[in-house]
């Protein structure tokens, strides 16, 4: 047998589908933190199996006759490929499965006769839905009933592919995921497959954008919407449909609010499948200040439900207690709950903004909220006092380690007075920066353990990145700060990753390459001349696997290098890297400009 088949286990040339069963068998004795080089040799086979099984679809050959004795399968591309040059690609590698798995709170509704789904009429259902539904009306689509819709013969195959890449996705929790599903986990499962089966009825069926916009608005598609299953199916959608109109693409990729702030990690496949930077720039362009609908409405409604609530505890005020506004009310509440002296910031009448009487600095929102009964946990206000505080100090820990720091704008976040974002981009450099991420886990345990965190736990979203791109992302609320996750992917895949992208976004590989196919291998780090460079190295498809080209990032990420492979030695130097004559490039994320050294062209 040969690799990667034998490193997976199985006895040659197989379909998706086997190729996935195999690495998730072989990942519940193979886990990253006890055996990383097995696991990136595990990983780069699965890498290298799926893209030989999608470049030549897989076709089962006839059993073998009882008598014979099985041989050792000569796989079609007998030449042995060095595991140790295949990329670990970690996009499709789960960081912690509650980071970024948003789970339903209700499961789709059973069918009515008591039967299961999978034993309704599908093709029954499908011909009344064709038969009823104009693709040009978007109301007339139900998007909660399209699970139960299409051919049986279809869907079974469907299902196959989903329970494969369901496999991959909770082992990707390095095995300690429990054999049970819980009934969460399966509303969850049943939201992705909702989602995926809507996708390929309205492609199908040649829906127009109105119908996109209408399922991207549904409940179908934001229950699944940041599921990594649902993600992976929907690149896979989109390559098996590449026929789908830009105006579609368009939507989706606003859908994801890829127009503006960092790409997460795990999301920058689906990123680059749906445009990249060319589809950020032209919806930048077209809508220099766009907000979504969406969140103009939620704007609206919260502002109009705060002058509601603040105008029945006015009342309720008045009526109970004459002398005490409701202003005062809330302080005393506030002084009662966290045991600090709290003020109104003006004395106008319907001002909600407070402030502490001994840091009249710190400025922050409350307002009345039904009757308050402490231990019914009903505080009888809304705050966001416990944010406020987070802000503060993440703003003096990115102060003092020098990094930038950005404010999320995506809730409606605008930065005026008492306002608290939801999310906290910390940018880091390229390298470097590992005592930095140290920090600030130890700078959340601390403040995990404060008084007021206890008493009123803020929710908030921690990403850090480098420039605009985000490589670690954490909900401290909901799960620890992963401190030695967090540098493990810093100093062992961000290097490589930027200068990956980099050879690609800047479209110096492409321009060396010309019309050659090839494939893009980190290779991790090299030192020349005492310095550390990232490296990466421009491959033939397999099975070739020839080297092309190869290109070095340096340490700052500012310097980009291509280098032809008869260059490549132990004796390289930087005089040799540095020979030729530089240009600059400007890139997002690069708006001061990346230098390239190509001494290929």
């Amino acid at each position: 047998m040969n690799w990667p088949w034998s490193e997976l286990g199985l006895t040659g040339p197989a379909g998706l589908p086997e190729i996935r069963h195999a690495y998730a068998q072989r990942l519940k004795t193979t886990h990253p933190e006890e055996d990383p080089e097995g696991f990136q040799r595990l990983h780069s086979a699965y890498l290298m199996a799926s893209r030989l099984a999608r470049r030549a679809p897989f076709v089962p050959r006839e059993p073998e006759p009882p008598k014979e004795e099985p041989g050792d399968y000569e796989p079609p591309y007998a030449e042995d490929i060095d595991p140790e040059s295949v990329d670990w690609d970690p996009f499709h590698q789960r960081e912690e499965e509650s980071c970024y798995c948003e789970i339903p709170n209700e499961q789709p509704p059973e069918p009515l006769d008591g039967s299961s789904y999978w034993d309704l009429d599908w093709d029954a259902l499908e011909k009344e839905t064709a038969r009823n539904t104009d693709p040009q009306k978007t109301m007339d689509w139900d998007f909660d009933r399209l699970f139960a819709e299409g051919q049986a013969e279809r869907d079974a195959a469907f299902r196959r592919q989903a329970e494969e890449s369901r496999r991959r996705h909770e082992v990707n929790h390095w095995g300690t995921s429990p054999e049970g599903k819980s009934a969460v986990e399966e509303a969850a499962w049943a939201a992705v497959l909702t989602a995926l089966h809507a996708l390929e009825l309205l492609a199908s069926t040649g829906a127009s954008l109105p119908v996109w916009q209408d399922f991207l608005h549904s409940e179908a598609f934001w229950n699944a919407k940041n599921n990594l299953d649902f993600v992976f199916g929907l690149e896979d959608f989109l390559e098996d449909h590449p026929e789908l109109p830009p105006e579609v693409l368009t939507a989706l990729f606003l859908a994801y609010r890829f127009d503006s702030g960092p790409v997460r990690l795990e999301f920058r496949p689906l990123y680059r499948a749906l445009g990249g930077d060319g589809r950020r720039r032209a919806c930048q362009e077209a809508n220099p200040r766009r907000k979504p609908l969406e969140l103009k409405k939620l704007m609206l409604f919260i502002g109009v439900a705060i002058l509601l609530t603040l105008g029945v505890g006015t009342i309720l005020a008045h009526n109970s207690q004459p002398k005490e506004t409701w202003q005062e009310r809330i302080c005393r509440y506030l002084e009662e709950d966290f045991d600090r002296a709290f003020l109104p910031f003006s004395e106008e009448k319907d001002n909600n903004l407070f402030v502490l009487e001994d840091d009249p600095e710190l400025v922050f929102l409350a307002a009345p909220e039904g009757e308050r009964d402490p231990e019914n946990d009903k505080r009888g206000y809304k705050t966001n006092y416990t944010n406020v505080l987070i802000t503060q100090a993440m703003e003096a820990f990115t102060e003092e380690w020098d990094y930038g720091l950005t404010l999320d704008s995506a809730g409606g976040y605008e930065g005026q007075p008492g306002e608290s974002p939801g999310a906290y981009y910390i940018s880091m450099p390229l390298s470097g920066g590992d005592g930095g991420i140290i920090a600030i886990g130890g700078l959340l345990e601390e403040l995990a353990q404060e008084d007021w965190y206890q008493e009123l736990p803020p929710v908030f979203e921690i990403q850090l990145c480098y420039r605009i791109w985000s490589f670690y992302t954490c909900v401290p609320t909901e799960y620890s700060f992963d401190t030695d996750y967090a540098r493990t992917v810093y100093l062992n895949k961000l290097g490589p990753e930027m200068c990956r992208h980099l050879a690609d976004w800047s479209g110096a590989a492409k321009e060396d390459l010309g019309e050659s196919e090839f494939v893009l291998i980190e290779q991790g780090s090299v030192l020349i001349d005492g310095d550390t460079f990232f490296w990466v190295s421009a491959l033939e498809p397999p099975p070739e696997s020839g080297r092309l080209a190869e290109y070095y990032l340096s340490e700052d990420g500012l310097t980009l290098v291509c280098v032809p492979v008869e260059m490549v030695s132990p004796t390289l130097s930087q005089a040799d890297l540095f020979a030729g004559t530089p240009e600059t490039r400007t890139l997002e994320g690069y708006e001061d400009g990346l230098t390239v050294w190509d001494l290929i062209r």
